[in-house]
């Protein structure tokens, strides 16, 4: 019975495998969790069926017919190689066996039919990511809400040039240049992975994203969504009183300190207290179980009090940029406000612990 033997070069195997990848796999669909692979007409492919569909292409030489493989075998496997190298793969029908050899790695799988899923062709894309508007993305898929349940606030909404993001807690928005000027909710899984020079492109059925050597497709979010714009355009609005104002790296540096004392046990509520007064910034953090204080060097304005949710408070400092955060409280219902250069975080009013 027939032999097939083909070549990937170490590096296009690796990317390969990564690319195609990016979407974590769900466990609850069993067919994400094996990679089809195949090799023919000078390119190596590989894909993913799932609730995320990818395609991924590299060069590669001679020909293999198509296979599947549990993508944790090929993860882990293309991570030992090096740049350098050259995967020799192997398909036997005769002992229905996959090997995959590079130098001393070695790797031997059963084999198992499969059928690659071809490349979408890429249309042209509204968005390509850069450096600052992925951070902005990633922050605000921090803050959003996890519950898929409400989907309204499950996501990060995209509308004028603006992006933002919530939960009961706390309201985010990022007006990072760079960003689209259209109106669409994205999806969490795709804000978590999206990097610098990805593009993303509108189709039937589904967002594209094209990163690196693989396109895929993640289902649009359902067109009922409806994001509180108005709150957040209301909020934006809204008179306000400066309390002070302090560097965004030792801001930062602080909460996650906090963060650490006080806010890492599972199922634990915790907050901040920023107390501006005397000229000094006394900053206390609390939860049910511990309480840390501390001094920020800053700048006082007004006496008063500002609350802060953890853990929101740390993921929001994360992006407001390399200068100072203004600290505020808003008019009439009292929103604790910090603002960078290009984002802004609004938390809920909180008059007691």
């Amino acid at each position: 019975m027939a032999i097939q033997q083909a070549t990937v070069p170490a590096k296009n195997f690796r990317s390969l495998i990564r690319d195609v990848l990016k979407f974590p796999p769900s466990a609850s669909v069993a067919a994400s969790e094996v990679v089809h692979f195949s090799v023919a007409k000078g390119r190596a492919r590989a894909s993913v069926a799932g609730v995320v569909t990818s395609a991924a292409t590299v060069l590669a030489t001679r020909e293999l017919d198509a296979f599947t493989a549990d993508y944790r075998s090929l993860s882990s496997y293309a991570e030992l190689l090096s740049d350098d190298a050259t995967v020799n793969i192997e398909v036997s029908q005769k002992d229905n066996m996959v090997r995959f050899v590079c130098g001393n790695e070695k790797l031997e799988l059963a084999l198992t039919l499969g059928s690659v899923l071809p490349k979408p062709k890429m249309p042209d894309p509204f968005f390509v990511a850069t450096a600052e508007t992925v951070r902005a993305l990633k922050w605000l898929a921090s803050v959003a809400e996890k519950d898929e349940a409400k989907q309204d606030m499950c996501c990060v909404y995209l509308k004028d040039g603006a992006a933002m993001a919530g939960n009961q807690n706390c309201i985010a928005v990022a007006r990072t240049p760079g960003l689209p000027d259209i109106e669409l909710p994205l999806p969490l899984q795709l804000c978590k992975v999206i990097e610098p020079g990805d593009r993303l492109a509108r189709a039937e059925g589904g967002l594209l994203l094209a990163s690196g050597c693989v396109v895929a497709q993640i289902p649009y979010l359902v067109s009922s969504i409806r994001f509180p714009v108005k709150t957040v355009e209301k909020l934006e609005s809204a008179k306000g009183s400066v309390y002070g104002r302090c560097s965004a790296s030792v801001m930062g540096s602080v909460f996650k300190k906090s963060a650490d004392c006080v806010a890492r046990i599972p199922n634990v509520n915790a907050f901040i207290l920023l107390t501006f007064k005397g000229g000094k910034i006394n900053l206390k953090a609390e939860s049910q179980t511990a309480t840390f204080r501390t001094v920020l060097d800053g700048a006082v304005e007004k006496d008063g009090d500002l609350w802060l949710e953890l853990p929101e408070a740390e993921d929001v400092i994360t992006v407001l940029g390399d200068g100072d955060v203004i600290c505020s409280k808003l008019e009439p219902k009292g929103e604790t406000v910090l603002e960078g250069t290009e984002t802004k975080a609004f938390f809920a009013p909180r008059t007691k612990a």
